[in-house]
């Protein structure tokens, strides 16, 4: 009886923990400008995912919007990767992206990294 409290005590204590880990980061998508048309920003975001070894999983060129999927690693089941390009002027686009887990558990941190490390590509992908 006594390890079961333990045990339950070790498990609040985790949770706590993971929550004050979280604190203060969230899953909200991140918008950017970028300066060139939607079609330049396609074709550089097909070429980023190429790169970091995501999956393309849809394009749909009319509405501007991609689904990459990032696979399994040690520290999650895999994510997806929305994003949502709006063309404002002949050579201004919009970039609204956002990531969230294959299995609906939730590692915000992970989340941020990975759009973190796409964006960081994309740019590189793009100066080219």
């Amino acid at each position: 009886m006594e390890l079961l409290v333990f045990i339950v005590i070790g498990g609040v204590i985790g949770l706590i923990i993971r929550a004050l880990m979280n604190a203060g980061k969230s899953n909200v998508p991140k918008e950017l400008m970028y300066n060139c048309n939607q079609t330049v920003l396609i074709a550089a975001i097909k070429k980023t995912a190429e790169r970091i070894n995501y999956t393309i999983e849809s394009v749909d060129t009319i509405s501007g919007r991609i689904r990459l999927g990032i696979g399994m690693s040690m520290t999650s089941f895999g994510e997806w990767m929305d994003i949502q390009l709006m063309e404002i002027t002949p050579e201004k686009t919009k970039l609204i992206i956002s990531c969230r887990a294959k299995n609906g558990r939730e590692i915000i941190s992970k989340n941020n990294k990975n759009i973190d490390s796409f964006l960081d590509t994309l740019s590189s992908t793009l100066s080219k």
